[in-house]
């Protein structure tokens, strides 16, 4: 008897072999077992020693040739060679690829199946982080600024009359102890153009600055205790517009405080809905993260895609499907939100650019997209004066809209409607980040806090590092040296066994190794395991032709290697920028750079970027002769049938039509 053994049946197949009186011809051969890493296990069979029914000449069901497996920021993609080689197929001629079975195991543990399918690639994407809220431990005003350290308040910079340093005194150009005794521990602190306030562990709630005492004209420079509604349990806090303090109770009910009003109920959502987040404009963010709004609307500020009157309800703020906000950020006129997906979008106004979205068109009455860079994933928003700062899951700190004191900390005073990363010397990555009237503020895991922007009013520090020389910072510099900045960030959160990254994706920890086996009829090949490699190899080389019958290629405008470089149609003519060399992570490359599409969505352009570990860059060419890019789950196409030389391709719902199909 050989050393060969069949492949595995199903047990409705090998009843029906013995219902045929097939016994006597059960299969001759004997296989290898699995040899670890890159082994496999083999099986052979002819049509008289298998099934009686299975309509095939010869059978000779090998594992695949090959398996590569390589790891990116976002996933694994992992390829295989085709079967159709295989004597079982070209004997009978088949054409189309078995159904393939990928599985994972990490560190060897419980196997998973990713996919199942008759391509030769597949993705297995790693799951985005959970966002858990933090708390503010730091605020900003216009000239006033203050966080929380060790429990206590500390403020700094020129008080505008009305107390709002909560000091006694009118000017501190360095973090200054505010008066709430040590017994009340401050957890949430919240500083407005005129007022602060804060609530402590204890849940009593202390105010200070204008509209604590009988009207707004009175200034009350020292904290003073606040009621707090019977019963309830407040948990946030905001020195809300119009000398008003705005109280959030743990079961989603909103309260305002004044000295004129006293305490009254403020909020509560239609449907039963709970409030978990509130803003120092009257946005507010649901449990179930809907965004409501409700007030002025001259900027179109309530988001509903019009700037009619002010509604005293709250209105809803609508997203694309499958997306809801996080978390939320307000200043009365402009509103920015952090979406499930990492992504930030704003409404209202946006005279200076501050929301990102590459325009200063005054009034925007729908949520856009605050364009940040490369592969940032984004983490906190922070809404200013007249300009948005978001933080990364890498650390980076992003900002747009007015620039005249340095604010978007740039090295420049020139503003900017679309995203620019803070940048300067030795400036450390950021967890949180707080944006004040003409300042930001980014603060370090390790509670440091840096400061940007406008720096001296009257001879004061705004800044709080001291420098009463200094009228504005353009980078980030070290401030609030005597304190540590109590931890309110926001944080991700994985499943046990995996790892946020610094593209919010929760990674597994351990090593991980995957399997391909496939299927012919009730048979099953030996499994090809590959270990899965941080580090993508070259391939071969392709060059796209197409699209359909045309004889045109796809190549880089002007053969640039800038990013941004549009990708496009252009006469075939063999040259550099024509030529892509194909990589196991699935990315191809030319000029030293990726594959790119711009954004997720039908249209978005292709061009060439940097290389950067995500699934942007990763594309499967198929059996249809389509391009696909799993990412986004659409196509590479030629916009519109366009067939024009020059023409910058896009990404579009896959239809398999003539001008989505390539040769290579």
């Amino acid at each position: 008897m050989s050393n060969d053994q069949p492949a595995r049946r199903t047990s409705a197949a090998s009843a029906r072999a013995r219902n045929r009186g097939l016994l006597a011809l059960a299969v001759l051969a004997v296989a290898a077992s699995t040899i670890g890493t890159g082994g496999h296990t083999q099986a052979w069979f002819t049509s008289a020693q298998s099934l009686a029914d299975n309509g095939f000449s010869a059978a000779s069901i090998q594992p695949v040739a090959s398996v590569r497996a390589t790891t990116r920021l976002d996933g694994a993609n992992i390829s295989w060679d085709g079967v159709l080689g295989q004597t079982w197929a070209t004997a009978n001629g088949i054409t189309q690829e078995p159904p393939f079975t990928v599985t994972r195991t990490i560190d060897g543990g419980q196997r998973t199946t990713v996919y199942t399918g008759s391509a030769t690639s597949a993705s297995d994407p790693f799951p985005r982080a959970s966002l858990t809220r933090g708390r503010s431990t730091v605020s900003a005003g216009t000239s006033v600024s203050g966080a929380i350290s060790q429990g206590r308040v500390y403020t700094w910079g020129k008080d505008p009359g009305t107390g709002q340093l909560g000091t006694g005194g009118s000017t501190a150009s360095t973090p200054t102890l505010v008066n709430i005794a040590a017994s009340h521990q401050v957890v949430d602190l919240s500083i407005g153009d005129t007022s602060a306030v804060a609530v402590a562990s204890d849940n009593t709630v202390w105010a200070w600055g204008s509209g604590v005492a009988a009207n707004c004209s009175q200034a009350t420079n020292t904290p003073t205790q606040i009621p707090v509604p019977s019963g309830k349990t407040i948990t946030a806090v905001s020195a809300y517009q119009n000398c008003e303090s705005l109280l959030l109770a743990s079961d989603g009910i909103v309260y305002s405080y004044s000295g004129s009003g006293g305490l009254q109920t403020a909020a509560a959502l239609p449907g039963g809905r709970k409030i978990v987040q509130i803003t120092k404009g009257f946005c507010v963010l649901a449990s179930d993260g809907s965004v409501w709004c409700r007030g002025s609307n001259n900027y179109g500020q309530l988001g509903t895609g019009s700037t009619d009157s002010a509604s005293a309800d709250f209105v809803q703020v609508t997203f694309r499907t499958g997306l809801y906000a996080t978390q939320l950020s307000s200043n009365g006129t402009t509103v920015a939100a952090l979406l499930n997906n990492n992504s930030v979008w704003g409404w209202g106004r946006n005279t200076d650019g501050q929301l990102g979205n590459g325009s200063t068109s005054d009034t925007v009455s729908t949520p856009v997209p605050f364009k940040g860079l490369g592969s940032q994933e984004f983490i906190k928003v922070s809404v200013g004066g007249s300009h948005v700062s978001a933080v990364a899951a890498d650390g980076t700190l992003s900002s747009a809209g007015l620039n005249a004191s340095g604010q978007l900390g740039n090295g420049s005073t020139t503003s900017s409607s679309s995203a620019v990363i803070a940048s300067g010397s030795d400036i450390p990555n950021f967890a949180d980040v707080v944006d004040g009237g003409s300042q930001t503020y980014g603060v370090t895991s390790s509670g440091a806090l840096w400061g940007w922007g406008a720096n001296l009013v009257n001879g004061v520090s705004t800044i709080g590092n001291g420098n009463t020389s200094t009228t504005s910072y353009t980078s980030p510099v070290r401030t609030a040296t005597n304190i540590t900045i109590d931890d309110g960030a926001n944080k991700l959160t994985c499943a046990s066994g995996t790892t946020a990254n610094k593209i919010a994706r929760c990674a597994p920890s351990g090593t991980l190794t995957y399997s391909v086996t496939y299927a012919v009829q009730s048979w099953v090949s030996g499994a090809v395991s590959k270990q899965a490699s941080t580090t993508a190899t070259q391939l071969g080389s392709v060059t796209f032709g197409g699209p359909g019958s045309l004889a045109m290629c796809l190549g880089l405008r002007g053969g640039s290697s800038a990013n941004y470089t549009p990708v496009e149609l252009q006469t075939c003519d063999s040259s550099s920028n024509q030529t892509w060399s194909s990589w196991s992570d699935g990315t191809f490359r030319s000029n030293g750079k990726c594959l790119d599409v711009k954004g997720s969505s039908p249209g978005s352009v292709v061009q060439l970027w940097s290389c950067n570990d995500l699934g942007y860059q990763w594309w499967v060419l198929r059996d249809d002769k389509t391009v696909y890019n799993p990412s986004s789950g659409l196509c590479l196409t030629d916009p519109n049938g366009s067939t024009s030389s020059g023409t910058q391709q896009v990404i579009d719902t896959c239809t398999g039509a003539w001008n989505q199909q390539w040769s290579f």
